[in-house]
């Protein structure tokens, strides 16, 4: 029985390639795709006025609304470090926010890369939330003098925004080289369409959805707060279905139901 204990309670892959960042001295980094909600040009529920413009972040539902990335996160803890727009058009707005984290006694460094992406390019958008999480188009974020490795380097690769799946197909993204990543997909049922190729990658899986849902920010901070701060897979599923329950007024019973994670969820 203890070498049982001894073997659930070895770190993942994820976990561990976060421990060894840690020890270096280095942050870690969590690379975000919100593809805006865009009542034109995805297959959507109604979404009322502005909040539904896929090009206008700064008051979409999924950015700049009041549980949008943007908009939520700094009312958490999480400080903007820089705003800022990068080459590729398809990407309407760029923030990075920066917090500390307390990790097996030690304060941590968290840095957040949060990408708007225009609601018109939603498959964009999730190719390349794929191909971040096995572990390509690396990116290098400049904070003063420092340079983040984020992108497909980073240690947690999420996505926010409707399930784009259930609507169009993708390439075959090819398999990950290098360590490993934990993934969110915060998006209607994400879980029969996002894990197959998650697994195909080799990303780990920590916080999926089972059934439609809001894909707002608050469950966003509390599963990067969990995971970020040593909790495994089963922590990152509490934390985020808790927080879905706190905000969305839903029981705990509705809310477990809604959300999986790989070795963490019932």
């Amino acid at each position: 029985m203890f070498w049982l204990a001894l073997v659930a309670a070895a770190p993942s892959p994820a976990q561990a390639r976060m421990s060894e960042a840690v020890e270096a001295g280095r942050p870690l980094v969590a690379h975000v795709t919100v593809a805006l909600a865009d009542s034109e040009h995805q297959n959507i529920g109604p979404v009322s006025g502005d909040l539904g413009d896929g090009m206008r972040p700064g008051v979409n539902l999924y950015w700049g609304a009041l549980y949008g990335v943007e908009k939520f996160l700094p009312k958490k803890g999480w400080r903007i470090v820089k705003r800022t727009t990068i080459p590729d058009r398809r990407v309407l707005r760029r923030v990075v926010f920066e917090r500390r984290v307390r990790r097996a006694g030690r304060s941590v460094r968290v840095v957040v890369v949060a990408d708007a992406w225009a609601g018109p390019n939603i498959r964009d958008a999730t190719i390349r939330y794929f191909e971040h999480a096995a572990g390509r188009d690396l990116e290098f974020v400049t904070i003063g003098d420092e340079h983040i490795a984020a992108g497909g380097a980073a240690h947690v690769v999420a996505y926010v925004g409707h399930n784009g799946l259930m609507d169009f197909d993708i390439p075959t993204v090819a398999p990950r080289e290098g360590g490993v990543s934990a993934a969110i997909a915060l998006a209607c049922i994400s879980k029969d369409d996002f894990a197959p190729v998650l697994d195909r990658v080799g990303a780990e899986p920590i916080l999926l959805t089972r059934s439609l849902m809001a894909p707002e920010a608050y469950t966003l901070d509390a599963a990067l707060l969990a995971w970020f701060s040593g909790g495994d897979a089963r922590a990152v599923y509490v934390a985020g279905s808790d927080a879905y329950c706190a905000y969305q007024k839903c029981s705990t019973r509705t809310a477990r139901k809604m959300f999986w994670a790989a070795s963490g969820s019932p």
